[in-house]
């Protein structure tokens, strides 16, 4: 009897251990699927959700074979009522994955001492949902673009750059488009300054520092909840410091395809306190939107230099390309701004 508890104590515990890593692929495939019909839900969209879904699940449980398959990624309805997922809907609201090791498609899981008790295979599933939500808030990162009519981050700056001044706004000067790639900061380079809209949002209680900002922005911390309408300060008036960009150095050195790549970042406008009389933003900029961003990487380019306009310099810029936009509000209108777009778009895993 003690042999028989033994054994089974040790194989339980590789096959909770087994479960844990094909849970996490689920829920990391239903969020990937589910981020790629977020803007458009036609038959195109889904077949890339899908083979997102599949890639993402076979990239976290390699070498067992097809451990999701294209019939185990299903479109449909996710009800928040009563908790229930509905294959269909027109359109979908979410997707269902369901991971296998059930020797359909890859094998089962093998078992040691509870062979000898005439178990030598277990099959496993485990299933996520994944949503995509319409909502004024988000858990989001504490670095901001610019709505349409923000103007100039750094007047200085601007006079000599145009459009590579600072973070971006709509290059159509209306809206962000999926797929546009837009300037997320800039890091500097001897007088010509950095150039942000690092936000002081309220991270780790009243007071934020920029410690707790970075914090966010390297992944040390949750991300933090900001809402359209919230009137927030920007850290340095937008320039002087290059730390909020290197804080999201590290997330450039993850995988192109991981998810800490993809953030969400608010989009913000000015009003008539924001300036000073030299344009400088001494007072509160006002979120107006959200949208996604996948974090690209660095590129330089060659600028005016603001301390002597007759000299250009090399900037290094953070680049980041728009995957998602939102633009509904709790209230039913369209966001402020209108820079978010004319689709649903943040991700939440519900299941």
């Amino acid at each position: 009897m003690m042999c028989f508890l033994a054994s089974m104590t040790v194989d339980l515990g590789y096959l909770h251990s087994c479960k844990s890593r094909m849970q996490s692929a689920a829920d990391a495939a239903a969020l990937a699927a589910v981020m790629r019909i977020g803007n458009d839900n036609s038959q195109e969209s889904r077949l890339d959700a899908q083979a997102w879904a599949i890639g993402f699940a076979n990239h976290n449980l390699p070498d067992l074979g097809d451990v999701l398959v294209p019939s185990d990624v299903t479109f449909g309805t996710w009800n928040p009522l009563n908790e229930t997922f509905t294959s269909g809907g027109d359109p979908p609201n979410a997707v269902e994955v369901t991971v296998r090791r059930d020797g359909a498609n890859t094998d089962r899981i093998g078992t040691s001492f509870m062979n000898f008790f005439g178990v030598s295979e277990v099959g496993l599933s485990a299933k996520a949902v994944a949503m995509i939500a319409s909502t004024s808030a988000a858990e989001g990162m504490p670095m901001a673009l610019r709505s349409p009519d923000f103007g100039a981050v750094d007047p200085g700056i601007s006079a000599g750059n145009p459009g590579k001044d600072g973070p971006s706004a709509p290059a159509n000067g209306s809206e962000f488009v999926v797929g546009e790639q837009v300037i997320v900061a800039i890091y500097g380079k001897g007088k010509y300054a950095p150039v942000h809209l690092a936000l002081d949002v309220d991270a780790d209680g009243p007071g934020a520092s920029e410690s707790d900002c970075k914090k966010v922005l390297k992944g040390e911390d949750v991300a933090v909840e900001i809402q359209v309408g919230d009137l927030l300060y920007v850290f340095n008036e937008g320039t002087g410091s290059a730390s909020f960009s290197e804080a999201l150095d590290d997330r450039l050195d993850l995988d192109s395809d991981d998810p800490r790549r993809n953030i969400i970042m608010p989009i913000v406008e000015t009003t008539n306190t924001s300036r000073d009389v030299n344009g400088h933003l001494t007072g509160e900029v006002r979120v107006s939107d959200f949208v996604g961003v996948h974090l690209d990487g660095t590129v330089e380019y060659d600028v005016v230099d603001p301390s002597n306009p007759s000299k250009t310099i090399t900037v290094k810029y953070l680049m980041g390309t728009i995957t998602n936009r939102r633009a509904e509000t709790f209230w039913g209108g369209a966001t402020p701004s209108g820079a978010g777009g004319g689709t649903v778009s943040l991700p939440e895993l519900v299941r």
